[in-house]
C-alpha cells in the first residue's frame, strides 16, 4: 500500500529518484539505466496515442490494466500546511510588478536614465568579424535590465543610457555559444529607443487595465484565492510524481506511441527553427537540433520523457479508481469547451493525448477537493 500525503510519499523502502535535463521537460522516471537505446518509430502528431482512446472512456488508456504497473494508494490523509499554499506579500508584489511593467508607459524623454530593473526598448546590430549577423540583432526590442534577456555583459552596458543614445557593446562569446557566436567577440551597436516608466499600482490603474476588477484590494483577494489554488493542485502534482516514480515497468506500446508523438513534437519546434532562421535541412539536420536542446543522446532522453509523461498518467488513472472517479465523455467535452480546445487542436494533438491530459487535470482537481489545510 503506498500512502499519498501532502509532504512525502511513505512506503516500504526508500524511493530512488531521477535528475531532470534541463530541457524544459520534467522527468518523473524513477530509474533510467535500464532503459532501451532502440530507434523509436516516429509518429505524426495527432495519430500516436489515439489507438488507446474511446469515446465511452476518454483518458483512460484502452488495453492496459493499471494495476499491473501501480500499486495501491491510499488518499485519506491528504493534509497541506495553510501557510504552504498563502501567497505572500512578495508573490503579491512581484504580480503587481508584473502588471506596472506590462503596462509601464513608453517614453523618449531625453531626461529618463535607464537602471537596472527597468524595462527598456532598443535597437542593435551585432557584428562579428566586421559582418553584420541578421539572426543575432534586433529592432525595438523590449529588455528588462537584469533580467538576461541578452548576455550581462550587454544589458549591464544599457545603465545609463537616455533615449536617443547610441553605444557599441562588446561581447566574448565562449564555446557554449551558438556556432556563429563561438569563441567570438561581437559588437553590438545599440541605440536606446525608449524607457518604459512604471505607473502606480492603485484603483485607478487596476480599473483601467485588469479586467472585473474595480480595486486593488479585489484584485488582491482573487489573486490569493487563485494563488492558493494553484499550489494546492501543485502539491497534488508533486504527490502524483511521487507515486508515478514507483512504477518499474511500463505498457510497451503505449510508453512507444508516446515516445513517437514527442518526437513528432520536437520534429514541428524543429520545422519551426528552420523557418525562423532561415535555414535547410542541409545545413541543420534533426540531429543537430535534438543534440542542441538534449544532448548526444536523443533516444535515451526521450524514453526517459516519455516515461515520465506515461507514468504520470498512470498514477492518476490508478487514483482515480481508488476514489472511484468516471472522467465520463460529458465532463470531458464540457472539459474541451472550458479549456477554449478547437477541433483543430484536438485534430492536430489527438484525442488520446489531449483525453489524457484533460484526465489528468481533471484527476488533480479531485483530489484538490479532497485536501484539508491545517
Amino acid at each position: 500500500m503506498i500512502f499519498l500525503t501532502a509532504g512525502m510519499m511513505v512506503t516500504g523502502c526508500a524511493l530512488p529518484g531521477s535528475d531532470s535535463a534541463d530541457t524544459g521537460r520534467t522527468s518523473l522516471v524513477a530509474d533510467d539505466s535500464e532503459i532501451k537505446k532502440e530507434p523509436i518509430e516516429e509518429m505524426e502528431e495527432g495519430k500516436a496515442l489515439d489507438k488507446f482512446f474511446t469515446d465511452d472512456a476518454p483518458g483512460v488508456v484502452q488495453g492496459v490494466n493499471v494495476d499491473d504497473y501501480v500499486g495501491d494508494v491510499d488518499t485519506s490523509n491528504l493534509t497541506i500546511q495553510k501557510s504552504d499554499v498563502e501567497a505572500t506579500d512578495e508573490a503579491i508584489q512581484t504580480q503587481e510588478n508584473y502588471f506596472l511593467e506590462t503596462y509601464a508607459e513608453e517614453s523618449d524623454d531625453k531626461a529618463l536614465e535607464a537602471k537596472s530593473g527597468d524595462k527598456v526598448i532598443v535597437t542593435y546590430d551585432c557584428t562579428v568579424d566586421g559582418k553584420t549577423l541578421t539572426n543575432y540583432s534586433g529592432k525595438e526590442v523590449p529588455i528588462t535590465i537584469g533580467k538576461n534577456y541578452m548576455p550581462e555583459e550587454f544589458e549591464s552596458k544599457l545603465v545609463g543610457m537616455h533615449p536617443g543614445d547610441t553605444r557599441n557593446i562588446t561581447v566574448d562569446y565562449d564555446d557554449t555559444a551558438a556556432d556563429e557566436l563561438k569563441n567570438k567577440t561581437a559588437i553590438y551597436a545599440v541605440s536606446m529607443d525608449k524607457i518604459c516608466v512604471l505607473g502606480e499600482f492603485n484603483d485607478e490603474f487596476v480599473k483601467e487595465h485588469l479586467d472585473g476588477y474595480k480595486s486593488v484590494r479585489a484584485f488582491e483577494k482573487e489573486y490569493k484565492e487563485q494563488y492558493k489554488q494553484q499550489a494546492i493542485n501543485q502539491k497534488i502534482l508533486d504527490m502524483i510524481g511521487e507515486l508515478a516514480k514507483t512504477i518499474t515497468d511500463y505498457p510497451e506500446d503505449y510508453l512507444k506511441a508516446y515516445q513517437g508523438l514527442l518526437t513528432g513534437f520536437d520534429r514541428t519546434s524543429y520545422e519551426s527553427s528552420l523557418s525562423t532562421s532561415r535555414q535547410s535541412e542541409s545545413d541543420y539536420s534533426f540531429d543537430d537540433f535534438t543534440k542542441d536542446v538534449y544532448g548526444e543522446d536523443y533516444s535515451t532522453t526521450i524514453e526517459t520523457y516519455a516515461k515520465g509523461y506515461v507514468g504520470q498518467h498512470l498514477a492518476c488513472m490508478k487514483i482515480a479508481k481508488a476514489l472511484d472517479l468516471t472522467f465520463t465523455p460529458e465532463e470531458y467535452q464540457r472539459a474541451l469547451e472550458e479549456g477554449k480546445m478547437s477541433e483543430d487542436a484536438v485534430s492536430r494533438y489527438g484525442k488520446g493525448y489531449i483525453g489524457s491530459t484533460l484526465y489528468d487535470s481533471f484527476a488533480i482537481s479531485k483530489l484538490s477537493d479532497m485536501v484539508k489545510l491545517k
